[in-house]
């Protein structure tokens, strides 16, 4: 149940990004990567500052830690590395993903 919460106050939190080739305001992007368990939440998802990556913050919702498996849709990343507010390529991420209870995650999903 806090998983559920932590994702609606989560949803409800993001900013709207302006289209205006579209002349209208979207809230959420299409979903490249799926999780499992649902209860990480992804908290942010956008390009990398240099262009080169897909930047992904999970959240450990539930209260627990957790090891998450990401399923990405094609076109699927070539690497994917734990990473820190700068961005950059820090440890490659293996199949799974520890999330710690609370906290944040940063990965650099590189595009191919």
């Amino acid at each position: 149940m806090v998983g559920e919460s932590a994702r609606r106050a989560a949803e409800h939190s993001r900013p709207a990004a302006r289209a205006p080739h579209l002349n209208c305001i979207v809230t959420a992007e299409p979903r490249r990567i799926s999780l499992n368990p649902s209860t990480v939440q992804v908290t942010a998802y956008k390009p990398s500052d240099d262009g080169k990556a897909l930047i992904v913050r999970l959240f450990g919702a539930s209260g627990k830690d957790e090891k998450v498996k990401l399923d990405w849709t094609a076109p699927k990343p070539a690497t994917v590395w734990l990473s820190d507010n700068s961005e950059q390529p820090r440890t490659q991420a293996g199949e799974t993903i520890e999330v710690p209870a609370w906290s944040i995650v940063t990965l650099r999903a590189e595009l191919p």
